[in-house]
């Protein structure tokens, strides 16, 4: 009896790392598929799977069959990565080969991987200009300047909401509150103000010691770009203080604290 030993080894399959990144605005995503050890014409099904990525808003979704023709050894798919459209963060692409034909063999490792899509939208970065600022009670029109810096990006319509909250000082008492304000960055401006809240008036606050406190008036800003601070009579009261909150920050924006 003549036993014919087949020598025609197909091969072993597998992606060419386990994982994959692009940037957004940089092109497809060129993925490679190895065949390892084989000789004759086989293939492969590829596909593409959401992760924290989705398709067709993130990526081009892709389920092609992969031919390898005898002595080929690897394969190349480029994945269409679309637009970044805001400050998403990175976001993930799952790939996975199946269904390998011509006695072809997937490998134990690397029959998955995973594609990155890296954000390029960064956006700049917001702060306040100082980590406290002050103003002298009991001075006529007296205004706390508060400064807003932004680095990084100085693209137009990038915008913060600013607020105020009690610290030992009270609103309406004390300094009068703003809330939410919307603070926005003109393109190349790096430097901006929280504005300040609308005139108001307090009248016979009764002090400690029973007697009417003097009536209190606050200053609208005249630039816009101040918190309104104490004027009128003398105050017996220790100084107070105000935090100041930059949040909700806006979208078309896409700054980071």
């Amino acid at each position: 009896m003549l036993t014919i030993t087949d020598d025609d080894v197909a091969g072993v399959i597998t992606f060419a790392a386990p994982t994959f990144t692009v940037k957004e605005g940089a092109g497809p995503a060129l993925i490679k598929v190895n065949r390892a050890g084989g000789a004759g014409g086989v293939t492969v099904d590829f596909t593409t799977a959401d992760g924290t990525a989705s398709a067709p808003g993130d990526y081009t979704a892709m389920n092609p069959t992969l031919s390898f023709a005898a002595g080929e050894t690897s394969k190349t798919i480029a994945i269409l990565i679309a637009p970044g459209a805001g400050r998403e963060g990175n976001e993930t692409v799952r790939l996975i080969l199946s269904n390998a034909t011509g006695r072809a063999t997937l490998g134990t490792t690397n029959r998955e991987a995973l594609l990155t899509i890296v954000d390029s939208d960064t956006g700049p970065v917001v702060a306040f200009g100082a980590p406290t600022f002050t103003v002298a009670e009991n001075v006529a029109g007296a205004m706390a300047s508060v400064t807003i810096v932004r680095s990084g990006s100085t693209a137009a319509g990038q915008s913060v909401l600013f607020s105020t909250a009690d610290g030992t000082a009270t609103a309406g008492v004390d300094y009068a509150a703003v809330t939410s304000q919307p603070v926005t960055f003109a393109a190349g401006q790096t430097i901006a103000h929280g504005q300040s809240a609308d005139h108001q008036q307090h009248q016979h606050r009764r002090q400690p010691d029973g007697q009417p406190r003097a009536e209190r008036r606050w200053p609208q800003s005249d630039s816009g770009d101040r918190l309104a601070g104490d004027s009128g009579a003398d105050d017996p009261e220790d100084d107070s203080t105000v935090q100041f909150r930059e949040r909700h920050l806006r979208r078309e924006g896409r700054a980071a604290w």
